[in-house]
């Protein structure tokens, strides 16, 4: 194992993927996420595997270490998430990067789907695929497929396919799940210095930094991810300290949402990045807004909500421009009862998700 650095040669042949493994103060996943991309269909040299965390674990390290030189390790201490995926650009070898989170995994078919796609297309630049919901045991949870509907045919849009249909995007939840992300290794390393600075939210910044590269961005409906849903530190809604959690989620999602409008004002010429941006900066404010008795909301961003409401087809945001005029008559009763009604949806889309597992 090497700490911070990563034992190839420079010499060395690139792969076609580099698939980022991130595993923050959470170690109980982090080998089967690794086993689903060893299981991958295509040629090993094709592909190899970083994984980025920020704790020693001799028996995890030893089995890293014995699996050879296509598996790399990264321990650092990389407070952002940001940080780790802006490392993970770095070090890589390989000419597209997919990311997975320590507690998802990959199913076989993923890599080897992906690599016509890329090959195929010199513009595209990002592809967000399609993904089941799972439980802490692995087990697919059906509901949760009303509450995030994936795509069901391919679409592609920006650069030489034409302007996003944002209507599609937010329903289909094209930014949404890291670990559905393939990315070209240019796009995020062009970006690496605001990534760094990113605490929260990397799947909508990855996806919005691709458009105002001015690259084409794919909804792929092949279900070729697993996001684990269970009550932990990367889903705290589901747990029983969900207030204080929540509120400091979303507090840092609109540190992001400000960071990302000042990256893509660096980039002009993309105004489907900028609507991206606005748009789900204003949702973000007008969740903390709903979260926190002592935030505010502005009438104006009020009324944009609105417009936003129509434009993206969402009766989801049109709940959001609703509450908010609860949330002005009764600031805390309605926090709380908005506070309870996010916990509730989550839980009934977790059903069968067992309680906090051990770190």
């Amino acid at each position: 194992m090497e700490r911070g650095d990563a034992n190839v040669p420079a010499s060395a042949p690139g792969p076609f993927f580099t698939v980022i493994v991130t595993a923050y103060r959470r170690r109980n996943f982090v080998r089967g996420a690794v086993e689903s991309v060893l299981d991958q269909t295509i040629d090993p040299g094709e592909r190899e595997i970083l994984v980025l965390k920020d704790f020693g674990d001799p028996e995890l390290d030893a089995w890293l270490t014995s699996l050879g030189p296509s598996v790399r390790i990264v321990t650092e201490d990389l407070p952002l998430i940001g940080q780790m995926l802006a490392r993970g650009a770095e070090l890589a070898r390989g000419a597209v990067l997919c990311f997975l989170d320590d507690d998802d995994r990959f199913r076989p078919e993923k890599l080897a789907g992906l690599r016509p796609l890329f090959r195929d297309d010199a513009g595209l630049g990002l592809v967000h695929n399609a993904f089941d919901a799972i439980d802490l045991d692995g087990r697919v949870l059906p509901v949760w497929a009303k509450y995030r509907p994936q795509t069901p045919t391919p679409v592609t849009f920006g650069g030489a396919h034409g302007r996003v249909r944002f209507p599609v995007v937010h329903h289909y939840g094209g930014y949404v799940n890291v670990s559905s992300l393939a990315v070209r290794t240019p796009v995020v390393r062009r970006w690496a210095e605001w990534l760094r600075q990113v605490p929260a939210s990397q799947d909508v910044v990855l996806f919005t930094l691709a458009l105002a590269s001015g690259d084409a961005v794919r909804l792929e409906p092949e279900r070729w991810t697993e996001y684990r849903v269970h009550a932990s530190t990367s889903h705290p809604t589901i747990g029983d300290a969900a207030a204080a959690s929540d509120v400091r989620d979303f507090r840092k999602a609109l540190v992001t949402a400000d960071l990302l409008g000042r990256a893509i004002a660096t980039a002009p010429g993309h105004p489907d990045a900028v609507r991206l941006s606005e748009a789900w900066r204003l949702e973000t404010t007008t969740i903390v807004f709903l979260l926190d008795p002592t935030a505010r909301l502005s009438p104006a961003d009020w009324l944009r909500l609105g417009v936003s409401a129509v434009r993206r087809r969402q009766a989801y945001i049109a709940t959001l421009w609703l509450y908010c005029l609860y949330r002005w008559a009764a600031p805390v009763r309605a926090a709380r009862e908005y506070q309870a009604r996010r916990r509730g949806e989550l839980r009934r889309t977790a059903a069968t998700a067992p309680s906090n597992p051990a770190p």
